[in-house]
């Protein structure tokens, strides 16, 4: 050829002048180039694609590290409370510590010790904490509900019955707009519930 093709190596325009006379070259030509550049930008989003899926990734990740579990504190009767609900909520104890041999033992009076430093309960995939609170420094429960959802009514009165025995019902278990069963109490404890069985519960089972 007489004419030399000039290359650019930052960019994919190339002069086309060296096919003049020849249409069908220089349509092919094009047609690369075009072809060319849209391979570059697929490529690029890609790889944004790659790096977003990644950090939505880490992200979800993160949030399936995050839990969120109530901590509750009782007036000496911590461990009874949560032998209680293990019975009654078909749980499971998986730590029951004492002040006693722990380096709290010293902070706390002899009669104090063998009451409970930190206890975790099991529900499923759900974690129930308490502790007995220091001795003077206990406060009634109040300003909240641990609920209780259920797909099966029957299930729900056995549950509230169980919870309401020797405690306060604050709202009978019965019907409402949105559950087939619906009903508050405050346990022997002191500790606020609420069992909740709603409608849709019931058909999805």
């Amino acid at each position: 050829m007489s004419r030399m093709i000039k290359s650019d190596q930052r960019s994919p325009s190339i002069s086309t002048e060296a096919f003049s006379g020849h249409s069908d070259l220089r349509f092919v030509f094009c047609f690369a180039i075009f072809i060319y550049k849209v391979a570059c930008n697929v490529q690029v989003i890609y790889i944004i694609s790659q790096v977003t899926d990644s950090l939505n990734r880490e992200s979800n990740e993160k949030e399936r590290n995050m839990q969120l579990n109530p901590y509750l504190y009782f007036n000496g009767d911590c461990e009874a409370a949560f032998k209680f609900y293990e019975r009654n909520l078909g749980a499971k104890i998986e730590a029951m510590m004492t002040h006693e041999g722990s380096p709290a033992a010293d902070h706390v009076p002899a009669d104090w010790r063998s009451k409970i430093l930190h206890a975790r309960l099991r529900l499923g995939d759900q974690v129930l904490m308490a502790s007995d609170a220091p001795p003077g420094s206990f406060e009634k429960q109040q300003g909240f509900s641990i609920n209780i959802g259920v797909n099966e009514p029957s299930e729900a009165e056995r549950i509230f019955r169980a919870l309401a025995e020797n405690g306060k019902v604050t709202m009978p278990i019965a019907e409402t707009f949105w559950a087939v069963r619906f009903g508050m109490l405050v346990d022997r404890f002191g500790i606020p519930w609420m069992i909740n069985c709603e409608k849709a519960a019931e058909k999805a089972a």
